[in-house]
């Protein structure tokens, strides 16, 4: 016999509806929230990060037109 709380999960994985609602439910929890946030946040691309990647394309861009320079 399965237990309860297997059964529980099983229902909520077959359900697009439960898994929302339990979402939603877990996201009122302050403690919840916020480790979902910190967990996310290496995900994103700050601002910091967008800058240094548009300085190194620049960067390489030179590069690449001193060389073309060169191979003229």
């Amino acid at each position: 016999m399965q237990p309860l709380g297997e059964k529980v999960l099983d229902e909520i994985e077959a359900d697009k509806g439960l898994r929302k609602r339990l979402a939603g439910l877990l996201m009122m929890e302050p403690d919840v929230r916020l480790a979902l946030i910190n967990a996310v946040l290496t995900d994103v691309a700050k601002k910091e990060d967008i800058r240094e990647l548009r300085s190194e394309i620049s960067q390489f861009r030179g590069e690449l037109n001193q060389l073309r320079s060169e191979i003229n």
